[in-house]
């Protein structure tokens, strides 16, 4: 939007005036680290989404950063992608209910592959 409006109007558009007086200038030594952890996450996250576990010695190591810090950071990652995922897995289960009352509800993994998928409770017919 602010894009457009400086391409119009062919000025910039200041939508904060006091936003100066609220930023934070970063310490060079703490934005070092910040890219080194940054780094550590962009080697070990794909790693991590194709399921395997991470030499977090070597991962550390590589970046420059301290084991146990690099081992801490890890493993709250891992911890919240999982249960990420297995909200994500809970959100795309959904029950189908048929309208016989010989039939039980049954569970479909995908919500967007739906198929007619019907299992009777009793076989005595």
């Amino acid at each position: 939007m602010l894009t457009c409006i400086k391409t119009i109007l062919g000025k910039d558009l200041q939508l904060n005036p006091y936003e100066e007086y609220f930023t934070v200038k970063p310490n060079p030594s703490e934005q070092d680290s910040l890219n080194k952890l940054n780094r550590l996450l962009s080697l070990a996250l794909p790693l991590i989404n194709s399921g395997q576990e991470p030499d977090v010695q070597a991962l550390a190591n590589e970046v420059g950063v301290d084991e146990e810090t690099a081992r801490e950071l890890l493993s709250n990652s891992i911890k919240k992608i999982k249960t990420l995922q297995r909200r994500r897995q809970k959100k795309k289960t959904i029950r189908v209910v048929t309208p016989r009352p010989s039939y039980f509800v049954t569970e479909i993994a995908d919500p967007f592959i739906i198929s007619p998928i019907i299992s009777p409770l009793n076989t005595n017919s």
